[in-house]
């Protein structure tokens, strides 16, 4: 009897319920979205930090191009990259005087100085990105360019800043550092 009782039961459970595959299937999906929501996410924040990466690398690039290609280089001291607030910065043009007194003055921008804005107000490409904190100036002197960090040059005072931004103050953050040697890395 005992075995008849086990023969029956067995022949009747041959599979899932269909209560039971529906569960494990509203499971599946809810986990498969919640995973794709997630990825997505990462993957735009990932291009909005290339983006704002690009910009201002592009922008670097430029203001050391400016410099380098400064036709007379007895009116122009060079160009450089102002922080400005969280969100701004400016590319200007140092002071108008000969290249014999360039060396000598503050390459920090101080417009009393005859410091001139090129292209001010320079924004961030998503509202959601900003400076995490201030960068020092970084300013392009032709015709080399000679590249100065805060007021310092190389091989004078090697130093170097960077320049930090986040997507809405998180730990998703990228750095570009510039060298006062000339390089701009980033990652």
């Amino acid at each position: 009897m005992n075995r008849e009782y086990l023969s029956k039961t067995i022949r009747e459970s041959r599979g899932f319920s269909l209560v039971e595959m529906s569960v494990v299937s509203a499971i599946v999906i809810l986990l498969s979205a919640t995973l794709f929501q997630t990825f997505k996410t990462e993957a735009q924040k990932t291009r909005t930090l290339d983006r704002a990466t690009a910009l201002i690398t592009a922008d670097l690039r430029k203001a050391q191009s400016l410099a380098a290609s400064s036709i007379d280089f007895n009116d122009i001291c060079g160009y450089g990259i102002h922080y400005v607030n969280s969100t701004t910065y400016l590319i200007y043009r140092g002071s108008d005087q000969d290249l014999t007194d360039c060396r000598t003055t503050d390459h920090n921008y101080v417009p009393a100085d005859g410091d001139v804005i090129y292209q001010n107000n320079i924004k961030m490409i998503q509202t959601s990105v900003s400076f995490l904190d201030s960068f020092d100036d970084i300013f392009f002197e032709p015709p080399d360019p000679r590249v100065y960090v805060n007021d310092k040059s190389f091989p004078d005072e090697p130093t170097s800043t960077d320049i930090t931004f986040c997507i809405d103050e998180t730990s998703d953050c990228r750095i570009i550092t510039v060298e006062n040697g000339g390089r701009i890395e980033t990652p």
